[in-house]
């Protein structure tokens, strides 16, 4: 019988010991794998904002906006869909509310956990690496910490989180996972050399 075994790190497998990246200015390491459920529904909607807020307590993020609180973080992807994030273990859970809370509306809470890919960009020279990978300003003015928003990453489609001061995070597809990782094992070498 077909023994199978859940993904831990993607890339373990397609750069074995490569990963976490230290450097004095840049860390870049792949974050461990979320519950994560795409919500889609009509923000101006009264009803679809209570419906979200009866099955997690918050409403849904506005526009560019990021919200972590202990239990789950939930991010603005587009004019009409979130992503939540929540420990996986409680994925199912916080699917399952979200549903009974839409029951008979025109919305909807997919899981998707298994289908991204996510990298941790920390340190002084994060935003300056962030720069070589897309053309969206990500000084502190422009993307201050608590925000996301989708743009193009190497030319892929990606989620770009602002956490705190000086620490992001992408999301890409989980099919981008080899390409990606080729990506930054070459892009950070500058800056990996510099702190040594």
């Amino acid at each position: 019988m077909l023994n199978l075994k859940a993904r831990e790190t993607l890339t373990s497998y397609w750069a074995p010991g490569k990963f976490p990246l230290q450097g004095q200015q840049l860390q870049i390491s792949e974050h461990h794998l979320d519950g994560i459920i795409r919500v889609q529904g009509v923000a101006e909607s009264a009803a679809f904002r209570e419906a979200v807020a009866k099955a997690i307590g918050i409403q849904p993020p506005t526009v560019g906006q990021y919200i972590r609180t202990n239990q789950y973080h939930f991010a603005w992807v587009g004019p009409r869909e979130w992503i939540l994030f929540v420990p996986l273990a409680k994925e199912y859970e916080y699917l399952d509310a979200l549903n009974e809370a839409f029951a008979g509306t025109f919305t909807s809470a997919a899981l998707m956990s298994d289908s991204r890919f996510a990298l941790e960009i920390t340190g002084p020279s994060a935003q300056a690496f962030l720069s070589k990978g897309t053309g969206l300003s990500t000084d502190s003015a422009d993307f201050p910490p608590n925000s996301a928003t989708t743009t193009r990453f190497i030319g892929m489609p990606a989620l770009l989180v602002h956490r705190d001061l000086g620490s992001y995070r992408l999301y890409f597809d989980v099919s981008y996972a080899s390409y990606v990782s080729a990506w930054v094992l070459d892009a950070s070498e500058e800056f990996l050399t510099q702190s040594a």
